[in-house]
């Protein structure tokens, strides 16, 4: 994968997208597509910051 350093240097598309969640995962898709030329909006439930909130990773305790 090609890096980008300068937003003159990402390529540019027409894909505009929206990503559900704002978890590691979500994150890291969006900083991808972005890098890729892609609009991209994420949207997270929580009206709050996200401070103490684990970052959306956790377990249930059964699955330990």
């Amino acid at each position: 994968m090609e890096s980008f350093p300068k937003s003159s240097q990402r390529p540019q598309s027409s894909l505009s997208i929206g990503i559900v969640g704002a978890s590691i995962a979500g994150l890291s898709a969006a900083n991808i597509l972005h890098n890729q030329g892609a609009e991209v909006t994420v949207y997270e439930k929580y009206h709050t910051t996200m401070e103490n909130k684990g970052g959306g990773m956790g377990s249930d305790i059964y699955l330990l």
